[in-house]
């Protein structure tokens, strides 16, 4: 069987630029034989070799030797390889290999191990300690403590791309009592190769933002020409396709996919019965269920509205929909031992924080207070109250004891928070125009971006700006001239014809 030993001299070669291979674990036999040499467990304060910076430690079958100086261990860091000598004997391997000391520490140190690892002194007993960090700096500059590294580099090119290796011998207190040497590498292109790459990414990102125009384009047109053709008809030729047609509220949004994602949407609970009852669930499978089927909650209702079914009709979804926030927030918490985690990351996550105020929004247009309590909460006792401009202004004209908040967790928001605030009525109308033309591209990055483009066969439910016509309806905004496929104006109408001028005095 072929084992390390039969590769040693080779190892040795490679280490020390004799061989044929530019870097070491590109020779393939050496590197499946290092990685099949015995791993040593460093996880704990008394492994003996703890203290050595690695991703990988392994203990080689026989020594290899160095300028008189041998070693059984090897440190693997980001496919760097490193021979691991006991002592300081950066200098003394130093001399031997004709390395040169780093006295301008411009060698960047293996795996950024400066900003990774703890300093430590050697105390009486032969045991080290940790140095505080503000002592590192003045016990460095007086010389109690050391970082050394002596160093021999190489650059090679093949006419595109430049490679460098760098043969280091490195001893410091942040591993004291042992010495690195090893060989790093590196490669770029050269300036002529840079500049066509150059010329290559800004040609695909000019592509790219094309592609972009016109799918914004392409949602930012509200007109449904096929609903605008089929109304013209005579509507005794109607199928109840055509039925669908005339109906929906978006033109992406086509009969077949909606029963297609609706019929998904009501057998997601099905599923996860079917799939837990096979197996002992674990927390974190009864956290993704409860994720499941609130997504699915949230799908449904979005796909009946965008598929125009009478508003009046909606609440009952919308009451589903908060139980499976309350139900999700509860396996959540379970799972992350967090009594009150949120179902949603409103500060982190983008496409999180747009759920929520769509969410937010719905209760409102839809008049549903009790169940806007219900949800907030959900927020509020993870930490989110009193944090966001949006959120609070959302909240304050219907819950007691809300916040005044100048700033806000994501840019993409700022045109409808203006818009709350602004000095004239044609400004705030404005504002919100602007926030409807910028809503669906900011979310570039999100899982239900550009889903219309994937056909019959996709998951798109709708897009929907509801916190747009939230705002307007709280704030008295006139939305007669909003013009965009994501405004829902027909729910900011429902909402005022069931609350009558909605209780808000416009400010203008």
């Amino acid at each position: 069987m072929t084992t390390f030993s039969t590769y040693s001299q080779r190892f040795m070669d490679e280490l020390l630029w004799r061989g044929q291979h530019f870097n070491l674990l590109a020779d393939k036999e050496l590197e499946s034989a290092l990685y099949a040499c015995e791993p040593i467990p460093t996880q704990h304060d008394t492994d003996e070799f703890c203290l050595v910076p690695a991703d990988k430690l392994y203990r080689l079958p026989q020594p290899l030797t160095v300028a008189g100086y041998t070693s059984t261990v090897v440190s693997v860091m980001l496919g760097n390889v490193f021979l691991v000598f006991r002592g300081r004997l950066a200098q003394p391997l130093a001399k031997e290999l004709s390395l040169s000391f780093d006295q301008q520490r411009q060698v960047p140190r293996p795996n950024d191990m400066a900003g990774l690892l703890n300093v430590y002194v050697e105390t009486t007993d032969d045991h080290y300690e940790a140095v505080a960090e503000d002592d590192i700096a003045p016990m460095l500059a007086a010389g109690k403590l050391y970082d050394n590294i002596y160093y021999r580099s190489e650059e090679v090119t093949d006419g595109i791309v430049i490679k460098q290796r760098r043969l280091i011998a490195y001893e410091s207190s942040r591993f004291p009592g042992f010495t690195l040497l090893g060989t790093e590498h590196a490669a770029w292109l050269n300036d002529a190769s840079q500049e066509k790459l150059n010329q290559i990414n800004a040609q695909h990102e000019a592509q790219r933002q094309a592609e972009r125009a016109a799918v914004a384009a392409e949602v930012n047109t509200v007109a449904d020409t096929d609903k605008l053709a089929l109304l013209q008809r005579s509507k005794t030729t109607m199928t109840p396709d055509d039925a669908f047609i005339a109906a929906r509220r978006q033109k992406f949004l086509s009969a077949q996919l909606y029963r297609a994602m609706l019929s998904h949407c009501n057998t997601v609970e099905d599923y996860w019965r079917d799939n837990l009852m096979q197996a002992d669930p674990t927390a974190e499978d009864q956290a993704r269920k409860a994720r499941d089927i609130q997504s699915a909650h949230l799908d449904q209702l979005l796909l009946r509205y965008t598929a125009g079914e009478a508003i009046a009709s909606l609440p009952p979804y919308l009451e589903k929909l908060i139980a499976s926030y309350e139900q999700y927030q509860l396996a959540l918490a379970h799972y992350e031992q967090m009594p009150n985690v949120s179902p949603l990351a409103i500060d982190d996550e983008l496409e999180h924080y747009e759920e929520a105020v769509q969410v937010i929004s719905l209760c409102i247009l839809l008049q549903r207070t009790d169940l806007l309590q219900r949800f907030v909460s959900l927020l509020d006792n993870a930490g989110y109250a009193a944090e966001d401009t949006l959120y609070e202004d959302l909240l304050k004209k219907l819950l007691p004891q809300r916040h005044d908040v100048d700033e806000w967790y994501h840019e993409v928001y700022t045109p409808l928070i203006q818009s709350i605030y602004a000095p004239d009525k044609q400004q705030a109308s404005e504002l919100l125009q602007q926030y409807c033309n910028e809503w669906y591209p900011a979310f570039e990055e999100a899982a239900w971006y550009d889903a219309h483009s994937w056909g019959d066969e996709g998951s798109y439910v709708g897009y929907w700006a509801f916190e747009a016509a939230a705002i307007a309806f709280l704030y008295g905004i006139d939305d007669s001239s909003i013009e965009h496929m994501v405004y829902p104006k027909e729910l900011a109408a429902y909402a005022r014809a069931v609350t009558p001028g909605n209780g808000v005095s416009p400010k203008w």
